[in-house]
């Protein structure tokens, strides 16, 4: 029975069409493997299929504050209830960890790289002349320190550590063509268990994002502005609100 099968894959094999056909398929079957992989390691830092009714422009800007270094989502120095903080007001720390979660989703963080990577993110990210990285001689983020020598930047492992992880949940907003406004609930996670940022328990919280809802209906919220201009949203400014 094995020969017979031998024979008939020979005989298969002898015909040029059969060839070419088997190996179209070989090559289908890598590129849907490559593009699977691809996908997965963009979806490192991406947006569950929770967040697929926000418009693809939302999903990437919320998607930098996210899975911020190690210290879960991104955390802000600002007072609540007072007017909303331009962007060059916010505090310098709190930019560079947004600007070097956009460098790292898009895969432009390494262990040496041109100073021209961070300054391209600085006009793309910030409304206005704010560059937060100006002065800057070391940096964490994540597990490593980020060190400029002239042009260059170059990193070495330093582990990463937090007491607590901050998580958001991005619950609404307006969107338009030349202005996006996104509502961001904001807490932390210690432990298991979710709290406001006054420390009221809310709940157990196990990472799935669809309890978020609940879970975080009454915490404050923070208000990021967005300006289109050259044809890429900008952060203008940050408010923290509470529920009215």
């Amino acid at each position: 029975m094995i020969k017979n099968v031998c024979k008939k894959i020979r005989n298969f094999f002898k015909k040029k069409r059969n060839i070419i056909i088997v190996v179209s398929l070989v090559i289908i079957l890598l590129i849907v493997i490559l593009l699977l992989i691809f996908n997965k390691k963009n979806d490192k830092f991406a947006l569950n299929s929770f967040y697929n009714n926000y418009p693809v422009e939302v999903r990437k800007l919320y998607s930098n504050i996210v899975s911020v270094s190690c210290s879960g989502d991104l955390h802000l120095n600002i007072s609540l209830d007072e007017d909303a903080t331009a962007v060059s007001e916010i505090d310098k720390n709190d930019l560079l960890n947004y600007m070097f979660s956009y460098l790292d989703k898009n895969s432009k963080l390494s262990d040496k790289f041109d100073i021209a990577i961070i300054n391209d993110a600085q006009r793309k990210l910030f409304l206005g002349d704010v560059k937060p990285f100006d002065g800057i001689k070391t940096y964490d983020y994540g597990n490593y320190t980020y060190t400029i020598d002239g042009r260059t930047i170059t990193r070495k492992v330093k582990k990463c550590t937090s007491d607590n992880e901050y998580v958001t949940f991005l619950y609404g907003g307006s969107f338009k063509e030349d202005k996006i406004s996104m509502d961001v609930n904001v807490g932390y996670k210690k432990d298991g268990i979710l709290y406001d940022y006054n420390d009221t328990r809310l709940g157990e919280y196990d990472g799935d994002v669809s309890k978020l809802s609940n879970l975080m209906s009454k915490t404050t919220f923070y208000r990021f502005i967005y300006i289109k201009q050259n044809g890429v949203y900008k952060l203008a400014s940050v408010q923290h609100k509470s529920r009215t």
